[in-house]
């Protein structure tokens, strides 16, 4: 009910907002529920750091599928990777290895991606080609 009332607004708003469509609410879906499980494997990180280190990778996984589905969730990155290395650890060494770990999560994920799009485009990005909607935002 609630993906129909908010397909009904999407229409209704159509002229005031340009990108409102169909196609935005397949990935809608998918990124929502990658949003709870980051929350949900976070907070039960944030239960027993020393004993779910496994869940860094993990939670960093996640992080890479969700950017896979929408490209600005890559934005949470620097702020996980903050909160992961100030959060209870008293040595530096432990801090690094929380990072390090959850960063290893994030680029075995987007390690494939990245490859393809270089040997498409010969560069690295996220997105190739560049979307309609940020051409458009860019200009």
């Amino acid at each position: 009910m609630l993906l129909i009332l908010r397909e009904r607004n999407a229409i209704a708003l159509s002229n005031v907002i340009q990108v409102s469509h169909l196609k935005l609410l397949l990935s809608d879906v998918f990124s929502m529920g990658f949003v709870v499980l980051l929350l949900w494997l976070m907070f039960r990180w944030f239960e027993r750091p020393h004993e779910r280190r496994n869940a860094l990778l993990t939670l960093g996984g996640v992080l890479g599928l969700l950017t896979l589905t929408r490209g600005h969730p890559i934005l949470l990155l620097p702020i996980i990777v903050v909160v992961i290395f100030f959060f209870h650890a008293t040595r530096l060494s432990q801090r690094g290895m929380r990072s390090g770990l959850f960063l290893a999560g994030v680029i075995l994920v987007l390690l494939p991606w990245f490859w393809r799009i270089y040997e498409t485009t010969g560069r690295f990005g996220l997105q190739s080609p560049v979307s309609p909607y940020s051409a458009n935002l860019a200009g």
